[in-house]
């Protein structure tokens, strides 16, 4: 699987475990059912991508030959079956360090909050998403109700209870600018003056450029490499156009890529 192991690997896997939460989809697997539009229960869960068994058994197999192990999943039941199977393989093939994650996690039940740090799965978030407006206000939030919609991208409460946090971008879904996500991650907000979502779910700057460095760097098995600048790691680096540290956090997502380095060497220049 490893072409170059330090540049190009074939050793992960990407398993769905359910789909969206947003009307009119509710294709997101949910402990409890989805509201109608005038805030009423239904008997709509959102679908089941596996049977239970059968997802533990995948994972577990996959786990036993040192394959990485990255779901998708976005509503509580889908963390949960994932968390389910992680737990599977570990009791199976005890723990591997195989840096397994979920990645979305726009809705996490508080009971599962302390069981990433449990099993060692990472938090792979996109909060690009994390932002007030018209689409979490009139797709998401009156479908769940507001005792559910109190841990949308529960960010903060996944670091608190112990959980390593990435950034990646679900590009081409969505933007893969990571300055555009900092930003929101730590305002919650799509711009200065709009609602935020769920402030107390944010995050620091620091939080940020960790997850995507150093964190990132983890979740590829290259932090002995890369994901900080020290001796004897290969010189990969960006130079910013701007201080970021000393920025309002409404900016970030004005910053500009000076220079890229690769193993020491310049790749990217801006004109």
């Amino acid at each position: 699987w490893a072409v170059d192991p330090d540049f190009l690997r074939a050793d992960a896997v990407k398993i769905f475990a359910d789909g969206v939460i947003e009307y009119p989809s509710h294709t997101a697997a949910m402990l409890e059912p989805y509201l109608d539009a005038q805030g009423r229960p239904t008997s709509d869960r959102g679908p089941s991508y596996f049977v239970q068994d059968n997802l533990d058994k995948i994972v577990a197999a996959a786990d036993a030959v040192g394959l990485t192990v990255h779901i998708h999943a976005i509503g509580d039941r889908g963390v949960r079956s994932a968390l389910d199977a992680f737990a599977a393989a570990r009791r199976g093939n005890g723990t591997l360090d195989n840096r397994d994650q979920i990645a979305h996690l726009e809705l996490i039940n508080p009971a599962d909050f302390p069981r990433f740090k449990q099993l060692g799965v990472i938090a792979n978030f996109q909060l690009l998403w994390a932002q007030g407006g018209d689409y979490v206000d009139q797709a998401t939030i009156p479908y769940l109700g507001p005792e559910r919609s109190r841990y949308l991208y529960p960010a903060r409460s996944l670091r608190d209870a112990g959980a390593i946090i990435v950034g990646g971008s679900d590009w081409g879904v969505s933007s893969f600018d990571p300055f555009i996500a900092m930003e929101h991650g730590i305002t919650r907000s799509e711009h200065r003056g709009l609602p935020a979502l769920l402030p107390e779910q944010s995050l620091t700057l620091q939080d940020m450029v960790d997850a995507y460095t150093i964190n990132a760097a983890f979740a590829l098995k290259q932090e002995r490499t890369t994901g900080s600048i020290e001796v004897g790691k290969r010189g990969d680096f960006i130079v910013l156009d701007r201080d970021i540290f000393s920025l309002d956090p409404f900016d970030l997502h004005d910053t500009r890529v000076a220079a890229t380095y690769l193993d020491g060497r310049e790749v990217y220049a801006m004109n």
